[in-house]
């Protein structure tokens, strides 16, 4: 781990972003060809990311399941 390195900015951290939800998408596609079963996924998000959500400054990361679905 290194100490001394300075945050990233704005579009490095999007662009990890988008790499680290790439292999996690390309994952979750070869979980489901698998036929994983039932609750894997959630079982490897709360194992791997342990309750952790992206923030950066103040500006947090849109959570989806945030959002009531109303039909």
């Amino acid at each position: 781990m290194n100490t001394d390195a300075s945050w990233p900015d704005l579009f490095e951290a999007e662009q990890r972003v988008l790499e680290i939800q790439t292999k996690l998408h390309q994952w979750a596609v070869a979980l489901v060809a698998d036929e994983a079963p039932q609750g894997e996924h959630e079982k490897q998000r709360r194992r791997y990311l342990n309750g952790w959500w992206p923030e950066q400054e103040g500006a947090v990361l849109f959570n989806p399941r945030a959002v009531a679905i109303t039909r």
